[in-house]
């Protein structure tokens, strides 16, 4: 008997990043100590350049697939509430964009927001992968003070530093990761039970 096991998204975007990754190091005799540093080298070997340009409203990013082109918004720091957080916005922005690239390749219409959603969650297990992060020090010292009691965001902080992220997508890889709880309305962490 057959007995299929169906992988979650989270697997496929892993398997996806890490298959892309070692694509590269093969090709170009390169190591990578986290994604976040491959995504250069993945975009040229895609034959796409990365521009930054105007966007209207809120758009940080678009995908022009013909020109193979990767427009990032040029003022993007004017759009952010907190503008020192820029580089870990920008390393998202654009590993978003490669889930659109990977993702939604043949979607020729309008993307619906269910894209938008799945190339984010491409982007945050791009950027940080579960077997790195579990592997830090800084992961279990934060597991140790959620036990204690103590706030988390520090330690939040210091992994998304080392990945190069923003402290929100370092909360939400958490969160998926069914490590913490976080707690939008109030701005809290804690481990979850």
């Amino acid at each position: 008997m057959l007995h299929l096991v169906q992988s979650s998204p989270r697997d496929f975007y892993a398997r996806d990043r890490n298959k892309i990754i070692n694509a590269a190091c093969g090709l170009l005799g390169k190591e990578y100590a986290r994604p976040l540093d491959a995504i250069e080298d993945l975009l040229t070997l895609m034959q796409y350049t990365l521009v930054r340009r105007p966007l209207p409203g809120d758009i940080r990013a678009h995908t022009h697939r013909q020109g193979r082109t990767i427009i990032v918004c040029s003022n993007l720091e004017r759009k952010l509430i907190y503008p020192e957080s820029l580089p870990g916005v920008m390393a998202f922005t654009v590993a978003r964009e490669m889930g659109h690239m990977r993702l939604h390749l043949y979607q020729v219409e309008k993307l619906l927001p269910i894209h938008g959603e799945e190339a984010s969650r491409y982007a945050g297990v791009f950027l940080v992968p579960r077997r790195d992060l579990v592997a830090l020090p800084e992961f279990h010292d934060m597991l140790d003070a959620g036990r204690a009691g103590l706030n988390l965001w520090q330690f939040v902080h210091d992994l998304a530093t080392h990945f190069g992220v923003t402290k929100s997508c370092m909360a939400r890889q958490l969160e998926e990761l069914g490590v913490v709880i976080h707690d939008r309305e109030n701005r809290e962490l804690r481990l979850s039970a």
